[in-house]
């Protein structure tokens, strides 16, 4: 005769908790769901990764060989006076736009400044 000792335990209120049980297992499977979901987004992406890796690697080829058969200069090749003058603009440029900025900054903090007196 085999032990057959049965045990049985009381739940209060088992409505709820069969109800939370479901709700529980609601949100696992949505949870599954949404992983399947990300899971197959990953695998996407990785796919589009490949693919664009190979399109690069062809376009890197096309670009070699375009090398070869187009002459294309060098920077050596060329003129310095035309590279110096251009440094020179950008420069101004830069040093402009810098002095633009702290101008208006300069503005703003005489804004704050007359705020913080009339108060």
């Amino acid at each position: 005769m085999a032990n057959s000792n049965k045990f049985y335990v009381g739940v209060k209120k088992p409505k709820d908790m069969r109800k939370n049980l479901l709700e529980s297992s609601k949100r696992i499977i949505e949870n599954l769901k949404d992983y399947e979901e990300i899971r197959l987004i990953r695998e996407e992406k990785s796919k589009k990764t490949a693919e664009f890796m190979e399109k690069l690697d062809e376009i890197f080829e096309i670009f070699s060989s375009l090398k070869e058969i187009l002459p294309i200069k060098k920077e050596s090749d060329v003129k310095e006076g035309t590279k110096k003058t251009k440094k020179a603009r950008d420069k101004e440029k830069n040093i402009d736009l810098k002095n633009e900025e702290i101008v208006r900054l300069e503005t703003d903090l005489a804004e704050i400044e007359a705020r913080l007196n009339s108060m």
